[in-house]
């Protein structure tokens, strides 16, 4: 297996074509659009608002519940994409949860111009794997580092703290891991980098190949 082989990436600009549309941009319209124009209409308004928002946020939970009926299983449950999705307001209001769904299975998934996603990594790093209990523990591992780089990464760009170029990163140093046997040092070390990411207390050039293998000068992927 070479490490070029499990290069993930998706293009900004499939990602920056979808427009921002849905259930969170109706709900955040109408949050806007309900200031009160007077205090004698405001505890009117304010029970017409809090009846319409109800009603906006049942169509949401509709949709994730629809979304989970065709969630590939080996996926982690839709229930917590959408839990992050629901924590991040910045993201909501720029985004759909439909499109936010999207992208996080395109990351698991691979897309028509990069079909290596997650979930082939994480086969290919457990065809390497010997021993049954080391096995489940490695699974586990990226499934665990998996969910968290999703996550963050679904957001929109103008948003998230993951980016295309890490995962790009992360897929050649995985690979090359593999091949130099240190693939618990590697995962444990990305899955730390991606926790300093979402907190800012890492930059996100900091991320590049060299930063987890040693490289000669020439090398291009230290750069």
């Amino acid at each position: 297996m070479k490490s070029h082989d499990l290069l993930i990436f998706a293009s900004p600009g499939w990602r920056q074509a979808f427009g921002a549309s849905g259930c969170s941009q109706n709900l955040l319209r109408f949050s806007s659009s309900t200031g009160t124009q007077g205090q004698r209409r405001a505890s009117i308004l304010r029970v017409i608002g809090l009846a319409l928002m109800s009603t906006l946020l049942s169509a949401c939970a509709t949709f994730v519940d629809d979304a989970a009926e065709d969630w590939p299983p080996q996926l982690p449950p839709v229930s917590f994409f959408a839990a992050v999705y629901a924590q991040d307001a910045a993201n909501a209001g720029i985004q759909t949860v439909d499109e936010y769904l999207y992208w996080v299975r395109n990351f698991y998934e691979g897309n028509l111009l990069y079909p290596r996603g997650w979930n082939s990594i994480t086969e290919d790093i457990l065809a390497e794997t010997q021993g049954a209990s080391k096995l489940e523990l490695r699974r586990e591992e990226l499934f665990r580092l998996g969910q968290k780089i999703a996550a963050e990464w679904a957001k929109d760009t103008s948003v998230n703290l993951v980016e295309n170029a890490h995962l790009a990163v992360w897929g050649i140093a995985a690979g090359r891991a593999v091949d130099e046997d240190n693939v618990d040092e590697t995962l444990a070390m990305i899955s730390e980098d991606v926790d300093l990411l979402i907190t800012q207390d890492l930059g996100p050039d900091a991320i590049t190949a060299g930063r987890y293998h040693p490289q000669d000068e020439d090398d291009f992927f230290a750069m």
